[in-house]
């Protein structure tokens, strides 16, 4: 079932020039360039979320600490570019720290990967892979070369790989951990400036598969606390 959200047109020239902002960091800094991912500012510097599109229909994935209480109307934003915000439909329990959001507005012209894009399994993540950390900012999206120190069955650690800055801090949660172009992980745990924790990409995967699965035959409607949530659950009213 089609909910009624934003199709999706090929990249625009907002995005264009955010890659090729990153291709002149990645050239000086040796930085690996996630190419196709779309990594959004949540709020104003709460945290990052990150964009994907499944049939006609624009998600945002974040921690669930990073939108706190607002389950409506959260604002996403790329710097000096589309602005949008996200109506949280399902969210985990605090300790998986795990919410995803259907998006609307101009941002969702522009909505990343294709859900079937997502890993599904990460068999070759390693201690010692290299890694990039990409977060969003008010001013422009960061990027972090780091190394996996340490892999679970559902999440992984990051440390800065020798010769970056140890930031990470307050602001990183929501951050996208990518190996090359492929999204593996996303940053829950920023707490110390020297190593960030994040809930593996294929893990994420895993939890949402059945709620996008309900989106297509309207089963998420049927859950009061969704449809409160989602506009394109409402009916529309009928015409005078």
């Amino acid at each position: 079932m089609y909910l009624g959200f934003n199709t999706f047109a090929p990249p625009g020239s907002v995005w264009n020039a955010i890659i090729k902002f990153f291709a002149v960091i990645a050239l000086v800094g040796g930085l690996s360039l996630p190419a196709a991912a779309q990594v959004v500012m949540v709020g104003d510097s709460s945290g990052s979320g990150f964009l994907f599109h499944h049939r006609g229909n624009c998600f945002v994935i974040m921690p669930k600490h990073v939108h706190g209480p607002r389950f409506k109307g959260v604002r996403l934003s790329v710097p000096n570019g589309a602005i949008g915000s996200a109506d949280i439909v399902y969210s985990t329990g605090d300790a998986t720290d795990l919410s995803l959001g259907l998006v609307n507005g101009g941002i969702a012209e522009d909505c990343g990967v294709d859900w079937s894009s997502l890993p599904r399994r990460l068999d070759a993540l390693r201690p010692g892979s290299p890694v990039t950390i990409l977060r969003g900012r008010q001013k422009s999206q960061e990027a972090r070369d780091g190394t996996v120190a340490a892999v679970t069955f559902e999440a992984l650690s990051v440390r800065p790989a020798p010769g970056q800055p140890a930031d990470f801090f307050a602001g990183t949660s929501g951050a996208t951990v990518f190996s090359g172009e492929k999204p593996v992980g996303m940053v829950t745990d920023a707490e110390t400036a020297g190593e960030a924790g994040a809930l593996r990409m294929d893990e994420t995967a895993g939890r949402l598969s059945r709620w996008i699965e309900g989106v297509q035959d309207g089963r998420v409607c049927d859950d009061p606390a969704v449809a409160e949530r989602v506009a394109a659950c409402r009916p529309e009213a009928p015409p005078e």
